[in-house]
Parts: structure tokens; sequence; C-alpha cells
């Protein structure tokens, strides 16, 4: 009897950057081309010994994220071979995206780029552009200015790429309400697809975490207001608002987020990256030396499962993956609870039951009911959502919820 295949998202981490924003805590640093071209081959390892692994595994990939780091600063050729490693997974439709650094995409070469990301599948990019005003990317150490955003979209719109999003940010170093706006208000003009909205986290041990106490930030009621007005602007400007950061025109949606506010499977593939597979989480290697031989050692293994088909490849793997946890119940049920409390369409509570065969308030009890009352949840249509309020002590519902 055949085994019906199951859905799994695909993340590629390219670690490599031009120069580390001042803000940035993510695992990212400018690379030599040797050391670009050596990562690229441990990639592909990896990336063979993946597939290998979600055939035996009856598995079909249904949306890649390319992301960083900075993936437009490495060679096409190396994208192209990812998603020809991956091809023969995908199904028929399926969502394929990769983040851009405008600072990496600009003239011919740009736009030969453009081309062999469009002949590679790729059919969704997301552009960094943080903020629309030069001063304000230069205090946070972006490499563009916003006239190289606009080159950008212009390329990838002429190589056929029409599903595009623009990332954004409010609270940056000496920014207000009005500042946002006026970048809010031109990206909108832009006739983009889908607009990610992020409000700045200062994480310790960064230089702009270091260097606060020279730059004013908005205070925590003008952070509300700039964000009540960014998701009403939003709104009347034909954007669907899908998750507390995200908004995108009717059918645009990221599918590969979602597959993560959904609780679904995604692996992991590059350094650092995570994975979530069932009731199994895990970290690849950090360091460049060990994610090495962490490649090597899985292409022994694939060569094994393969010849044998019997199963030998496995994810995660017991000598090299990091941070390998195995989820009891309760953290399945409280992670289903707070990823899925993201979205504005909430939790569906027939497919709650579904899941873990019992009810909401079979496992919660009067706590649904207290958070009700008090204002932060709402129930309608057989969903439980957020209420604006709640939206703003998220956080706090979310602590409430932990099982």
């Amino acid at each position: 009897m055949k085994t019906e295949r199951k859905p799994v998202s695909v993340y590629v981490h390219i670690p490599f950057c031009v120069k580390k924003c001042l803000y940035c805590d993510f695992l990212s640093f400018p690379g030599t081309a040797a050391m670009m071209a050596e990562y690229g081959e441990n990639l592909i390892r990896e990336i063979s010994a993946a597939v290998c692994y979600l055939d035996i595994s009856n598995y079909y990939v249904n949306t890649i994220y390319i992301g960083g780091g900075t993936p437009s600063i490495v060679s096409e050729t190396l994208i192209e071979e990812i998603l020809c490693k991956l091809a023969p997974l995908l199904t028929d439709d399926p969502e394929i995206s990769m983040e851009v650094n405008p600072g990496t995409l600009k003239g011919r070469e740009g736009q030969m780029k453009a081309q062999v990301y469009v002949r590679s599948g790729i059919n969704r990019v997301s552009i960094g552009l943080q903020s629309a005003d030069d001063s304000v990317l230069k205090r946070i150490g972006r490499i563009h200015d916003h006239r190289d955003f606009l080159e950008t979209l212009d390329i990838l719109r002429n190589a056929g790429i029409s599903n595009i999003n623009a990332d954004i940010m409010q609270d940056l170093p000496d920014t207000d309400h009005k500042t946002y706006m006026d970048t809010l208000e031109r990206v909108i003009k832009l006739d983009l697809r889908h607009i990610s909205s992020y409000s700045l986290i200062l994480e310790e041990g960064t230089p702009l975490y270091e260097q606060r106490d020279s730059f004013t930030f908005p205070d925590e009621d003008e952070d509300r207001r700039i964000y009540r007005d960014n998701c009403r602007i939003l709104k009347e400007s034909g954007f669907e608002q899908y998750e507390i950061s995200n908004f995108s025109k009717p059918g645009f949606e990221c599918r590969h987020n979602i597959t993560y506010w959904e609780r679904g499977d995604y692996l992991g593939l590059g350094l650092g990256a995570s994975s979530c597979m069932g009731d199994v989480r895990w970290k690849n290697p950090s360091d460049m030396g060990v994610y090495g031989k962490y490649t090597e050692h899985l292409s022994f293994a694939c060569e094994a499962a393969d010849t044998e088909h019997n199963g030998l490849l496995l994810f995660p793997d017991n000598m090299y993956s990091e941070e390998v946890e195995k989820l009891e119940n309760k953290d399945i049920i409280s992670e289903t609870m707070f990823l899925g409390l993201r979205m504005t369409r909430g939790i569906d509570e027939e497919v709650f039951r579904r899941r873990f065969g019992k009810s909401l308030r079979d496992i919660y009890g009067r706590k649904i009911d207290d958070l009700i009352q008090s204002g932060v949840l709402s129930e309608g249509e057989g969903r439980l959502f957020l209420t604006d309020y709640g939206v703003d002590v998220s956080n706090l519902v979310f602590e409430e919820l932990l099982l």
C-alpha cells in the first residue's frame, strides 16, 4: 500500500552579507569568494541528503524560502543549483521565495541575476527596504539607499517577478510617526503584492544596542499609534492583514511563513538553520568548520539510505545537530496556540479538536473565557483570535497560554 506524501516547507540559509546591519543579530557575516564557494559545496551536499531523506520519508515540498544574510550576494549559479536539486520533490504550484538586498541587485549584473532567478523557478521576492529615508538607512548600517531599492524593484519586475514583498521597520533610531508614515505611503504607491512591517527590537550584543543612548526611539504609546495607523492605512489601500506584522493583496499571503504559524513541518538547510518535523525540533551546526564535517557525514548516510532504501538517513543527526528537542504534547499545544494566534484568522476550534482529541476548553478550562472577558481574545464563527487590544499585549497573552 502506497503511503500518501506529506507537505513540508524548506528553508535554505545563506549566511553571507556585504556588511552586518547595526541592528542585526541573525547568523550572518561578510565572506570571501573562497568561503562562499566552499559553503556552496557543503550546502549542495546537505540539500542532496535532504532530498534523499524527504523522498524516503514520503514528503513533497510545497514552499521554499532562501533567506540570510543576503542570498542575492552569492553567485546566481548557486541559487540555480539549489533549486535544481530540490526540483524533483516540488508540488505542481510551489511558492519559491528569496530575500534580496537592494545593494546587491543593480545594473547589468543585477538584471542577469534576476533572469537566472526566474529561470530557476523563483516566483516571489522579499526586498529589504526598512526605510525610504536615506539618512535613516545610513544610521542603521544599510548598504543601499532608496533609489537602489527602486532600481532593484524595476529589475525584478522586468525579469517577470510580480509577487514582491517589501520589508519596512518602525521604531528605528531618531524616527517618529511622520518618518514611518512617509515610508509607508511611498511603498504603497509602488503597487506591491505584500508588505511586512516590523518593530525594531534592540538585541543585546548588536552595535545599535550598544549605541542606544545616542538616539531617541518612539515610546510605547507612539509605537502603538504607528502600528494602528499602519494597519488602518494598509487596509484602506487594499491590503489584508493576515498576521500581526504581515499584509498582502488578496491571494498573496506568504505560504511559507504560514507553514510556521500553522505549525507545519519545515526543514532548515544551511549554517545554523532550524527545523521542526513532527514532534522534533533541532538546529544545524553554527560553526562553518563543523558544518562542513556535518555535510560530509550526511553524504555518507545518504548513500547508505539511497542504496539500501532503509531510511538510515536521519534528521536530526545525532552526531552534529544542535539543540535537539523532543517535544511533549503540551509543548505542541502551546506552540499551536501562540503561533496560530499571530494570524488574524486565529485558531480554528474544530481543527484544534481533531488534531489534539480535546477542545480548547477541555485543555485550558476557564482560562479561555477569562481571557475573552478581559478583552484580549474574541470568539466567533468557530475561531478564537486576538482582539486589537490583544495584539498590543500579545506577548502577555501567549504567556498565559503556555502549558
